[in-house]
């Protein structure tokens, strides 16, 4: 589990949380409510251990994966359905692995990376990226278009597609509702409900919190 003890945070001198504590269980979902400014997005970048402490303890265990949505959409030339499937890390290599090995015509390596790929049940992975696709609104020829093709609101939810596809055990989601229409947060609100790791939610949507 994920603990904060009497932590202490600011943004250059304004103090942002004073001794605050908090335990997140595997599985257990939490939103973070309150005010803009008042320190939740800085919170989450502590987690990350992209934000410094000021005094106090913040303890995550060394075996758990930390997934949160990107701050920018990556500049290289994939499509959509490959972006998704790239959030999902351990697939990645192994597709990587499969390209250089095919390209080296390294026959011993390239084997055990399918073998590889086989353990974690990669082939599965990009019927999962397409569901998680279908549920954030898109269609099926929006599969292989580059991300250069959408625009904002639609790269939005291609990096919020991407951190489902993290294998988190606690994920990290910063107003995920923005830019996504009823369905997709209806669609959304299910996904998370079934989710089995932890996760931790700032929204201003009580109602969506509520149905969380």
């Amino acid at each position: 589990m994920l603990t904060l003890q009497n932590l202490s945070i600011r943004a250059g001198v304004k103090p942002l949380l004073d001794s605050a504590s908090l335990t997140v269980h595997p599985g257990q979902k939490i939103g973070l409510i309150g005010q803009n400014g008042v320190g939740k997005t800085t919170l989450f970048k502590t987690i990350l251990n992209e934000a410094p402490i000021e005094a106090g303890h913040l303890c995550v265990p060394a075996n758990w994966l930390i997934g949160c949505v990107e701050q920018e959409v990556s500049t290289d030339q994939l499509t959509a359905l490959e972006y998704v499937t790239y959030g999902d890390s351990l697939y990645a290599k192994c597709i990587d692995d499969i390209k250089l090995f095919e390209q080296q015509n390294n026959q011993e390596l390239l084997v055990k990376a399918y073998d590889g790929l086989d353990k974690i049940s990669g082939y599965v992975v990009p019927n999962k990226a397409k569901q998680l696709l279908y549920g954030l609104g898109f269609v099926e020829s929006d599969f292989d278009k580059q991300l250069s093709n959408f625009s904002g609101g639609w790269q939005v939810r291609l990096k919020l597609a991407r951190a489902l596809m993290q294998r988190a055990d606690l994920l990290l989601l910063d107003e995920p509702t923005n830019h996504l229409d009823i369905e997709a947060v209806a669609w959304l609100e299910q996904w998370l409900k079934s989710y089995e790791g932890a996760v931790l939610i700032i929204s201003h949507d009580r109602d969506f919190l509520d149905q969380v």
